[in-house]
């Protein structure tokens, strides 16, 4: 006998703020995310390439482990900059699909 829920239910999540953006932003969003990441990480790699002699795959791995502090900043500037960049590039979000109840996800099974 296992325990937990039989294999065929799936179990019901709700989805993220930050993937409901990517959703109904897409490419957008996509787009802002690269652009902010690669700002931070451009600089860290170039001055730790001057200064540290590190080569190319040296500097790449600096800067890209210099912006992991910076994620979150990253992603709370995506979640309020997204929608404002979308309105000024003439992107209309994808309209969200509404969430399925649980219950009518999985039926009434016991």
């Amino acid at each position: 006998m296992s325990a937990g829920p039989p294999a065929d239910i799936e179990p019901v999540h709700e989805p993220s703020k930050l993937q409901r953006l990517f959703v109904e932003y897409g490419r957008v969003a996509f787009v802002l995310w690269w652009v902010m990441a690669l700002a931070v990480m451009i600089p860290l790699g170039v001055l730790a390439g001057t200064k540290g002699g590190l080569g190319l795959w040296g500097s790449v791995l600096a800067g890209w482990a210099g912006a992991q502090p910076t994620k979150p900043l990253r992603i709370a500037a995506l979640v309020v900059l997204t929608p404002v960049v979308a309105r000024w590039v003439g992107h209309e979000p994808l309209a969200a699909e509404p969430h399925k109840d649980a219950d009518a996800h999985h039926g009434d099974r016991q």
